[in-house]
């Protein structure tokens, strides 16, 4: 068991090399293929005050085609006033050419505590995460700006950087 889970572990390693070198070669020598990025959202229950979350993700870029398409994935986290999310995994893709670009993603995301108001979470499972926004992200500059809908972050606006 050990040796299979070294091996998968050495394929994904070989993998994201190999994505970090075809990056490099399609997207130009100055482009930044990783970000940090906060996000801080929620919306407000009439019945009982504001739900609210905080997260924090580090984004990868493995494959970018001529500045149109950009495919990655992002891991993270979150607390909130109602749960807390340990740990989030999407894949996203940017679409668009310049500093304007349509972000989708889809994921998954782990709870480890109860909201008694929320249907989707539970305790100690995994839910779904996405987004759909729009982010303004110059591939020269290290500023990243980003707002849209989504879970968990529901309603968001976030900030980041890119390196």
């Amino acid at each position: 068991m050990k040796t299979v889970l070294f091996c998968l572990l050495t394929l994904c390693l070989v993998h994201l090399a190999n994505c970090q070198n075809i990056v490099k070669s399609r997207s130009g020598p100055n482009t930044y293929k990783n970000a940090i990025t906060t996000t801080g959202g929620g919306y407000p229950i009439i019945w009982d005050g504001v739900y609210y979350i905080g997260t924090m993700q580090y984004e990868r870029v493995l494959f970018s085609n001529s500045k149109s398409i950009m495919l990655g994935m992002s891991i993270g986290g979150g607390i909130g006033n109602r749960f807390n999310i340990p740990v989030i995994l999407k894949v996203y893709t940017l679409i668009g050419r310049k500093y304007n670009k349509l972000e989708i993603s889809a994921g998954i995301a782990g709870s480890n505590s109860k909201d008694r108001f929320s249907t989707l979470s539970c305790e100690n499972c995994i839910l779904p995460a996405g987004v759909i926004g729009y982010r303004y992200q110059n591939s020269q500059k290290p500023f990243v700006f980003k707002i849209g809908v989504g879970y968990p972050e529901l309603i968001y606006i976030g900030l980041g950087f890119q390196f």
